[in-house]
């Protein structure tokens, strides 16, 4: 019964909302024929204008063209007019038509309202009468609440003491996680700072794949005479430069061992940008010993186009029978 109240409702607004609707389409019509009147009327004033001029000239002459505009324009005043009146009027006939649906659908909805009010007051006495029971069902069972409440009290009161013993409890869990996670992340970062010094002390080295990424890269390029300087002379750059030389089969490897600069760090590599050859060789191997395959050799900073060096701006060192003057140097200084 609801529902189809509901439905009822909702017919009823489409209707009226289609109604409106209608009206405003009436009003325009309205508007269009009032429009298409008035230009009837400008039309009429413009003939007697020009039957006017005809009378005052008093001369029989050929007449004057009618102008085209005004036949368009009497023709769609006309039209306006007509349209205006017949839409009017299917506007009114609709109007007419929906306000006869909605009287009907009132006088339906009156009905099932009246039948929905019966319902419902037949169902408020069923509801008084099972109020009474529920009455008497309630005073019956009110003794037994009573002594209820009691027992719930008492319980009440030991789960309120469980639940302070539990909270303490875990307040003292939670301090002992506490600790312990932070004894773990104590242990945690001490073995990152222990690895990270262990990896700062390890000598630096070629790994196999290391070995085996320079061969092939620089294989292809053909050996070419590359100068190294050592800072200082210590055996852990003479380690790691007799790794590279090893490395370099066919190169002619010439060793120098400046006098000074011991403050050296990583390697840096310079080639002379007159030689083509030299420089391509010198950029691949900065490009693998810098790569992630090579990272155990440490810095690597290069290749700079820097070489040759003026021989007034060389540093002190012990040399041999060798001058410097390879187009690549390799300077190694400490890690």
């Amino acid at each position: 019964m609801k529902s189809s109240i509901s439905a009822l409702e909702s017919s009823l607004r489409g209707t009226e909302g289609s109604s409106g609707r209608w009206e405003t389409f009436g009003w325009l019509c309205a508007v269009a024929v009032g429009v298409g009147i008035a230009g009837e009327i400008a039309v009429i004033v413009s003939e007697y204008l020009e039957d006017l001029e005809d009378w005052r000239r008093g001369i029989i002459r050929v007449p004057d063209k009618p102008p085209a505009w005004r036949f368009w324009f009497d023709i769609a005043a006309t039209l306006l007019v007509l349209g205006g009146v017949f839409g009017e009027a299917g506007a009114a006939a609709k109007i007419a038509s929906i306000n006869s649906d909605l009287r009907s659908r009132t006088t339906e909805f009156r009905a099932k309202s009246d039948q929905l009010l019966a319902v419902i007051t037949e169902e408020a006495g069923d509801a008084v009468q099972s109020a009474k029971t529920a009455h008497d069902e309630a005073s019956a069972v009110k003794g037994i609440a009573a002594e209820a409440r009691v027992d719930a009290k008492d319980a009440l009161a030991k789960g309120k003491a469980a639940l302070r013993s539990l909270s303490q409890a875990e307040s003292d869990a939670a301090k002992a996680q506490a600790a312990a996670s932070g004894a773990l992340s104590a242990a945690n970062d001490a073995k990152q700072e222990a690895l990270r010094i262990k990896k700062e002390m390890a000598w630096r080295s070629l790994t196999p794949q290391c070995r085996n990424a320079l061969m092939s890269k620089l294989g292809p390029l053909g050996p070419q005479r590359i100068d190294f300087f050592m800072y200082p002379n210590d055996p852990e750059i003479n380690l790691i430069s007799g790794q590279i030389a090893e490395v370099l089969t066919g190169w002619q490897i010439v060793p120098f061992q400046p006098l000074g600069g011991g403050n050296v760090w990583g390697m840096a590599i310079e080639y002379d940008p007159h030689d083509t050859a030299a420089e391509a060789r010198a950029k691949m191997l900065v490009s693998v010993l810098a790569s992630k395959t090579c990272e155990s050799v440490g810095r690597i900073s290069g290749p700079f186009s820097s070489l040759p060096t003026p021989q007034n701006q060389l540093p002190a060192m012990l040399t041999g029978n060798t001058p410097v003057g390879a187009s690549i140097r390799l300077t190694l200084g400490k890690k």
